[in-house]
C-alpha cells in the first residue's frame, strides 16, 4: 500500500523564464510576394501575453484558438489565400475555429504563419513545437499538407518538415529520399497534432504526436521522423489544402494553434498540475505557471519537453519512504476563484471519480473517469541498493485516498540493455497487489527482455478508466501496442482519485551490499556509499489528462 501526504512549500530559488511575445501578422501583398517569389520578409505575429505576477502565464494554452473574432472573418495572426475563415460549425475546444473551404476544381488553399523573435518579426525555431488540431473529413480528395519552411515557401530549397493526411487516413512524411507512410490519422474527427523538434539543423529529426501517442516512424523504432532538407531551421508555417487539377473537396478545420520557438512552450498545462520534488514537499500550481524550475531535480528542455529527476537518498512525503519529482493533477489548478483551488482531500473539484460513483459523488468531483497520456524516455534508473529495488521508477499512477489503483513502472536491470513495463493494482482494504506485465519481466533477475525498452528510447502510455474497467496501454515506434486491462471492483466507488506522472523513485538504498548490519544482513543503506551519482531521470515530451462528465 502506498499512502501519500501533502506538503507544504520549502524554499527553492528559482530560475524564472520572462521572455514575452507581443504583437499581429499583416496580411496581403508581402506575404503574396514571398509564396509567389520566395522573398523573406519580417512580419510581427501575435497572440495576448500575461504578465506571470499578475495572473501566471499559461505556457501550454494555444497561441490561437480563434474565439476573438468573428464569425466569417480571416484567422487574425495568419495570412490566408483561398477561402480561409472563422466559423462556429465546427470546432475542437471554445466556440469557434477555421474553415478551410475548397469548392471548385483546382483550388489551393493555403494558411500561413510563422515564428515570432526578439523583434516581434519571423525568426527561426532551432528547437520548438508546433501544435494544432485538425478536423480532416473522411471524403476529402486531394491531401492536406503541414509544413514549416525556413525563409521562404519555396519548396525545394527551404522545405524543413512536410506532413501529408492523405485521402486513406495514412500519414505521410517527406524525408530527403521522398515520402513515406509513417502512420495514420483519425479521418472525420478532430486530431491532436504536435511537432516537436530539438537542434533540428544538427539531429536532422522531429518528434511528431497524434492524439497524445507516438506515430509509427518505421524508422527502427526510433521515435523520430527525418527532416526534408538537413540543416534547416523552421521560421515559416503552412497549412494546405489541395493541388492543382484536383476536384472540389469538403471543407477541413483547424483549431488551437501554437507556433512556438525554444524555451516557449511545455509538454503540459501547468494551470492544472502542482509538483512533489525531491525534498518531499510541493509547489503549487502557481509555482509551475510562473516557470519556476529547481536545477537538477524539475526544469525545462528547449523543445518543451520537461525533465523529472530524483536521487535514491532524498526527502519523501509523510506516507511514503521514496523520493520523487512528480506532478500531481488538479483539476482545477487556479482557475476556479472559490477556494477550490486549496482542496485536494475528498470528493472535490481537483479530483475525480468512477462513472459508476454515486450521483451525489459525480456532481461534486472535477471529471468522472480519467485519460491520461504522456510520451516519455527514461534517461536513467538507479544501478546500487537492494537487489529487488534496484533500477526500478513509477512513470505514471492513479492515485485514491489511500490506495493505488494503478502504478506504472520501468525498470532495467544492471547488465540489461533494455527494461521492462509492468503495473501495480492495490486492493483496498488489504495489503494485497494485482501485478501485471506489459513488457519483458519484473523479475529481479530476469534476462535482457529481447522486448524490451532501452534508455532513452521514447514510447507513449495511456491510462484510462470506463467505470470498473481500467487499461493501462503501451505504444512504440515500429512495434505493436500493447495493453492490459484490470477490473477495479466496486471497492472503488465511493473513493476519489487523480493522476500522478513523473519519477517516483522506487529504490531508496545505496550501494552493493559488502557492508552488513547489526543482524550480518547486506546493508544498503550506508551514508558513506551514497551520493547523488545514483538517481532516477525521465523525459516527458507531453503529458495530458481528461475526463468526462455526469
Amino acid at each position: 500500500m502506498h499512502i501519500d501526504d501533502k506538503g507544504g512549500c520549502m524554499g527553492v530559488v528559482p530560475f524564472i523564464r520572462k521572455k514575452k511575445w507581443t504583437g499581429a501578422l499583416p496580411r496581403g501583398a508581402l506575404l503574396f510576394l514571398q509564396v509567389m517569389l520566395g522573398v523573406g520578409i519580417s512580419t510581427a505575429a501575435g497572440a495576448e501575453t500575461q504578465d506571470c505576477e499578475a495572473t501566471g502565464r499559461l505556457i501550454a494554452k494555444p497561441e490561437f484558438g480563434f474565439e476573438g473574432e468573428s464569425t466569417g472573418d480571416m484567422p487574425a495572426g495568419f495570412d490566408t489565400y483561398g477561402t480561409v475563415e472563422v466559423t462556429a460549425a465546427n470546432r475542437r475546444a471554445g466556440h469557434q475555429a477555421v474553415r478551410l473551404a475548397r469548392t471548385a476544381s483546382g483550388q489551393v488553399v493555403r494558411m500561413l504563419g510563422g515564428f515570432r523573435d526578439d523583434q516581434s518579426g519571423y525568426g527561426r525555431a532551432e528547437s520548438g513545437r508546433l501544435k494544432l488540431s485538425l478536423y480532416v473529413p473522411a471524403d476529402i480528395t486531394v491531401p492536406v499538407y503541414v509544413a514549416l519552411f525556413q525563409d521562404s515557401y519555396l519548396a525545394e530549397m527551404d522545405r524543413v518538415i512536410e506532413l501529408a493526411f492523405m485521402q486513406d487516413g495514412t500519414l505521410r512524411n517527406r524525408g530527403p529520399e521522398g515520402t513515406g507512410m509513417v502512420g495514420s490519422y483519425q479521418a472525420g474527427k478532430w486530431n491532436d497534432v504536435e511537432l516537436i523538434w530539438d537542434g533540428i539543423a544538427n539531429t536532422g529529426h522531429y518528434m511528431l504526436l497524434v492524439n497524445g501517442s507516438l506515430v509509427d516512424s518505421r524508422q527502427q523504432g526510433s521515435g523520430y521522423l527525418p527532416v526534408e532538407h538537413k540543416g534547416k531551421v523552421p521560421m515559416l508555417f503552412e497549412l494546405k489544402y489541395g493541388a492543382n487539377g484536383a476536384a472540389a473537396s469538403p471543407d477541413v478545420y483547424v483549431d488551437e494553434i501554437s507556433l512556438r520557438g525554444p524555451y516557449e512552450s511545455t509538454g503540459f498545462d501547468a494551470s492544472l498540475w502542482k509538483i512533489t520534488l525531491p525534498d518531499g514537499d510541493d509547489r503549487d500550481t502557481g509555482w509551475l505557471l510562473c516557470d519556476n524550475t529547481s536545477p537538477g531535480e524539475f526544469y525545462y528542455k528547449k523543445d518543451g519537453s520537461l525533465i523529472f529527476k530524483s536521487p535514491n537518498i532524498a526527502g519523501h512525503t509523510v506516507g511514503s519512504k521514496y523520493s520523487r519529482s512528480e506532478l500531481r493533477e488538479m483539476l482545477v489548478g487556479v482557475d476556479a476563484g472559490d477556494g477550490a483551488e486549496n482542496k485536494t482531500q475528498g470528493v472535490t473539484r481537483n479530483n475525480w471519480v468512477l462513472s459508476t460513483a454515486s450521483d451525489e459523488s459525480q456532481s461534486a468531483a472535477g471529471g468522472v473517469d480519467g485519460n491520461l497520456k504522456a510520451t516519455l524516455k527514461v534517461e536513467n534508473v538507479s544501478t546500487t541498493g537492494r537487489p529487488d529495488k534496484i533500477g526500478r521508477v513509477v512513470i505514471g499512477q492513479i492515485h485514491a485516498s489511500e490506495d493505488e489503483p494503478v502504478r506504472l513502472y520501468y525498470r532495467k536491470l544492471p547488465g540489461n540493455t533494455r527494461g521492462s513495463i509492468y503495473l501495480a493494482q492495490d486492493i483496498p482494504g488489504s495489503d494485497e497487489e494485482n501485478w501485471q506485465v506489459l513488457v519483458g519481466s519484473r523479475d529481479d533477475n530476469a534476462t535482457d527482455p529481447a522486448d524490451g525498452i532501452r534508455l532513452g528510447e521514447p514510447f507513449s502510455y495511456e491510462i484510462k478508466t470506463q467505470g470498473h474497467r481500467l487499461t493501462v496501454v503501451i505504444r512504440r515506434p515500429g512495434k505493436p501496442s500493447v495493453s492490459k486491462t484490470v477490473d477495479l471492483g466496486t471497492l472503488y466507488d465511493s473513493d476519489w482519485m487523480y493522476f500522478k506522472a513523473g519519477v517516483y523513485n522506487q529504490n531508496n538504498g545505496c550501494g552493493d551490499g559488502a557492508d552488513t548490519d547489526e543482524d550480518g544482513k547486506p546493508d544498503y543503506d550506508v551514508p558513506e556509499k551514497c551520493s547523488d551519482s545514483d538517481y532516477v531521470q525521465a523525459r516527458f515530451y507531453s503529458v495530458k489528462a481528461t475526463h468526462g462528465r455526469p
